[in-house]
């Protein structure tokens, strides 16, 4: 017997860019206005380029559609994964969390028609995706509830 398969890709990355810290942290939500989901907030998603590293391409995508500059970056310890029915494949996102400067002026590229700061509990309640709220949970508890692990720190992004 003959078995098909389901080919597994890592084209994307998805940051959680948070502002401030403790009680008072505050979530940045995009308003997309493009693609499929024209109209639903979320976090900054986007693609690798060729040759780039996931880290990169998070720092990159940060600067693109929000025009924030990080001052840390860190993995959020989850990827989010999901099938994608028209290219039959599993797609695998590894999830950064950006810290930046608050309060931070935000500037959008044409992806996104709008932004909010917001809570991160307001945050779990606005994103429609359910691997997004997924990495919210652990950012929340990772990054928000307890002192932030240096260990998840990625070196290779020195501001």
């Amino acid at each position: 017997m003959t078995f098909g398969s389901v080919p597994v890709q890592c084209r994307a990355v998805g940051v959680v860019v948070l502002a401030g810290s403790g009680a008072g942290t505050r979530v940045l939500l995009v308003k997309r206005g493009t693609g499929s989901f024209i109209g639903e907030w979320g976090l900054i998603t986007g693609r690798i380029e060729a040759d780039e590293p996931a880290w990169q391409a998070a720092v990159r995508e940060v600067q693109e559609e929000a025009g924030l500059a990080t001052v840390h970056l860190y993995s959020a310890g989850y990827c989010e994964s999901f099938y994608e029915p028209a290219g039959n494949t599993l797609e695998i996102v590894p999830m950064f969390v950006a810290s930046v400067a608050a309060p931070a002026a935000v500037t959008l590229n044409d992806e996104n028609t709008d932004f909010r700061w917001v809570t991160a509990r307001e945050a779990l309640e606005l994103v429609p995706f359910h691997g997004h709220r997924i990495a919210l949970g652990g950012v929340i508890h990772d990054f928000v509830e307890r002192p932030v692990q240096e260990w998840r720190r990625i070196r290779q992004h020195q501001p």
